[in-house]
């Protein structure tokens, strides 16, 4: 137990803590408008700074543990974050992620978290609300540890400061987040509520109700364990599907990549566009396009 406590305390020590890339963005008749992409991160996607979470969450459990066998963690996930974390369970030498997928998952994301080396299951997950219990039985982890259930800790809501400070640097009137799982939306919320910055910024958050939609991250018929930040300056608002491809096309054009669900902040933006005063500062979060590397064996 000591050696892995010293390779999980080594992983710590070399965080995800990437600065996010923030450059002028151009569309339309807007004069200071802001992207900021996530792809730098080692899997590609922002889950990348969530995913050191996890290791903090291993190094306390470990520590008040009196017995040397080690739990693994399930997860429900669309595959961003599934893919970021069993990343930094392997180079911490820890045990591999047990994954919770919808049964109609693309058949290339079942692959790419296979070969990433997590554990995979698949039920219906639009069937019903899940416990804690609930998962941790379905992934056949009954004396493990369910993330899921975690996720709107306040460990994991400070995963993404990094992030978050980067953006109201900038003092910006809008921000625009893809809202999948919810917690960047609801860590950026957080954030704004507690800096008090004197001037007014307007949160929102782009989602799909969808299950056909390309923004296939986006997609959850329930979200259990998120609790929504409601107030006058941020909401949450579906996405039009014909937007995502004018998004996508648009960031290409930029001189950047996203994935679909990355997309969907810009792809709202564009929505409401007639509604947004052009000079004001406004952000939208790229929140990149997954990286798969194959499992060490």
């Amino acid at each position: 137990m000591n050696d892995l406590l010293a390779k999980l305390d080594a992983a710590l020590a070399r965080p995800v803590d990437s600065q996010p890339n923030l450059k002028p963005f151009f569309y339309s008749n807007f004069t200071n408008l802001w992207m900021c992409y996530e792809g730098f991160n080692p899997t590609g996607t922002h889950k990348d700074r969530l995913a050191q979470a996890v290791l903090y969450l291993y190094r306390d459990t470990l520590k008040t543990k009196r017995d040397e066998k080690v739990p693994q963690a399930s997860l429900i996930s669309s595959g961003s974050a599934a893919i970021a974390i069993q990343a930094c369970l392997q180079r911490a030498g820890l045990p591999n992620l047990k994954v919770l997928i919808d049964e109609n998952a693309p058949l290339q994301l079942l692959k790419q978290l296979k070969h990433s080396g997590c554990e995979v299951y698949q039920l219906n997950v639009s069937s019903r609300a899940l416990s804690s219990t609930d998962i941790l039985e379905i992934t056949e982890n009954p004396q493990g540890i369910d993330l899921t259930s975690k996720m709107n800790s306040a460990s994991f809501m400070n995963a993404y400061n990094c992030l978050n400070q980067a953006l109201f640097k900038l003092h910006p009137d809008y921000i625009f987040v893809p809202f999948g799982s919810g917690l960047l939306y609801q860590s950026l919320c957080q954030f704004y509520s507690q800096i008090r910055q004197s001037k007014l910024c307007h949160i929102f958050g782009a989602t799909t109700s969808n299950p056909q939609s390309r923004a296939t991250k986006l997609y959850a018929p329930f979200r259990p364990f998120f609790e929504a930040t409601i107030n006058g300056t941020s909401a949450v608002c579906e996405i039009k599907e014909e937007l995502l491809k004018e998004a996508e096309e648009l960031i290409r054009k930029n001189g950047s990549e996203a994935e679909p669900s990355a997309a969907a902040g810009l792809a709202l933006l564009i929505e409401l566009r007639n509604t947004l005063p052009s000079d004001r500062k406004i952000i939208f979060v790229n929140t990149g396009k997954t990286i798969v590397r194959p499992a060490k064996l």
